[in-house]
């Protein structure tokens, strides 16, 4: 079975970059964080964390990562938790080649204040000290985990696909 597993933190480019991906190897593309929203009133994965809380919805995605065995040369996009879970990092390197999509904390955070800060990170006293801490914890999990590091700073999702495709083709 062979898929490609992109993984890192939120906004850090795996669903846009995934679907140049999948387009390029004409691959089907999943993102696991709208197979979250299946069957929801949710809109986004943001207000589906923010309405069951993090254990809910970190059970719900290891529900969803359960049910990707069924997928085969595909490039799966997960939530930037995703991995943090044991039995899913266990789950998602059967399926495939993980990847992790690495940029700077300082252009994620960029990011993130441009599209909203998330609840999870709004609460805290300092938001940015608390994503800091975040983002330190996430990225040791994720070189741990993954099979292969893309540097995405500075590139547009098409070079990324295009980088990646050239490593997959």
């Amino acid at each position: 079975m062979f898929n490609i597993i992109l993984i890192g933190f939120s906004h850090c480019g795996k669903t846009s970059s995934g679907k140049l991906l999948a387009e390029k190897l004409g691959y089907p593309f999943i993102d696991t964080d709208q197979l979250m929203l299946v069957g929801t009133e949710f809109k986004t994965s943001r207000e589906l964390h923010k309405a069951l809380g993090n254990a809910a919805f970190r059970d719900l995605e290891a529900e969803k990562i359960a049910a990707l065995n069924e997928y085969e040369n595909t490039v799966i996009a997960t939530g930037g938790g995703a991995v943090l879970m044991p039995a899913n990092q266990e789950i998602l390197s059967q399926l495939g080649k993980l990847v992790y999509l690495v940029n700077t904390a300082e252009i994620l955070w960029a990011r993130i204040k441009r599209h909203g800060i998330p609840s999870y990170l709004s609460s805290a006293d300092d938001p940015y000290a608390a994503f800091l801490e975040l983002y330190k914890e996430r990225d040791a999990v994720y070189r741990r985990v993954a099979d292969l590091l893309v540097d995405t700073q500075n590139k547009s999702p098409e070079r990324v696909a295009a980088q990646l495709a050239r490593k997959f083709s």
